[in-house]
């Protein structure tokens, strides 16, 4: 199941690539961002209403598969007319030199993701927060980061999107310390929190649609894979390297190692900017 959901992903982040163009590129991967946030987001409240026992959780999944069957008839003629360039069929990985912050951004949201998603809850706890108001702070966050995608996939087709990337790494750099400076206030917390939501989600959009700009076409699928691997690669390790150090030194390990691993990749952006100058 995994080597299969691994190959689908990467298919769908080739083919939203494939078929936009620099003027649609970001808005294109932004909705589909958002549409497969979405989906993240209604699978486990599946679980939580209905269970995972019985026959109800099998009627749904197949109403889902026969609910996507149409749309995909649907769209097959559109298919049909995108023309599919000769991919490269030799493993070269020459585009990481050619855009090597995307990569670093990547990999650097894929640490902050997971280490979010597994570590924040822990965070919030030692700070004497109920499981509700947690969850509530998750939804709150998840919900404005989607709800945003499509407006900053826009965005990324009107200015620069390495700037665009730096800005959203900023804001990276700006939710732990509302949070760590502010743990008593709520108003701020849940600001600090929306601030997370919007800039996770979109440096996905941003730098997907920046390799779409970057890499040559006939290497696209390839250069995707290894986009997807960097990503996954920090999910893995986030978690049990910023796990390591708050076990060490506490709730400030938390913040403290987001900051620095942003800050990396901040500073690998700001020397791409002024080598292109």
């Amino acid at each position: 199941m995994g080597i299969f959901g691994g190959m689908i992903w990467m298919t769908m982040d080739t083919w939203v690539n494939l078929v936009s163009d620099n003027q649609n590129r970001g808005k294109a991967i932004g909705f589909y961002n958002s549409a497969i946030s979405i989906g993240f987001a209604i699978g486990p409240l599946f679980i939580g209403i209905f269970g995972t026992e019985g026959i109800i959780p099998i009627i749904i999944a197949i109403c889902l598969m026969i609910i996507r069957t149409p749309v995909m008839m649907m769209i097959k003629q559109q298919v049909d007319n995108v023309k599919i360039p000769k991919f490269e069929k030799k493993l070269n990985f020459s585009f990481i030199k050619i855009a090597p912050f995307i990569f670093v951004s990547i990999f650097v949201s894929g640490i902050i993701d997971s280490t979010f998603g597994s570590l924040f809850p822990a965070y919030m706890i030692n700070e004497s927060f109920s499981d509700k108001e947690i969850g509530y702070l998750f939804f709150i966050g998840l919900f404005v980061g989607v709800f945003c995608q499509p407006f900053v996939g826009a965005l990324t087709d009107k200015i620069n999107k390495r700037n665009l990337i730096i800005i959203f790494l900023m804001f990276h750099l700006i939710w732990p310390i509302l949070l760590n400076n502010f743990i008593s206030n709520f108003p701020i917390i849940y600001f600090s929190i929306i601030i997370w939501g919007i800039a996770s989600i979109s440096l996905y959009t941003i730098t997907l649609a920046y390799l779409g700009e970057r890499i040559n076409v006939a290497e696209l699928s390839i250069a995707t894979s290894v986009f997807i691997i960097i990503f996954e690669f920090g999910e893995f390790i986030g978690p049990v390297m910023i796990g390591s150090i708050m076990d060490i030194y506490g709730n400030i390990g938390f913040i403290y190692s987001i900051i620095i691993f942003t800050s990396f990749s901040l500073l690998i952006g700001l020397l791409r900017s002024t080598l292109k100058k």
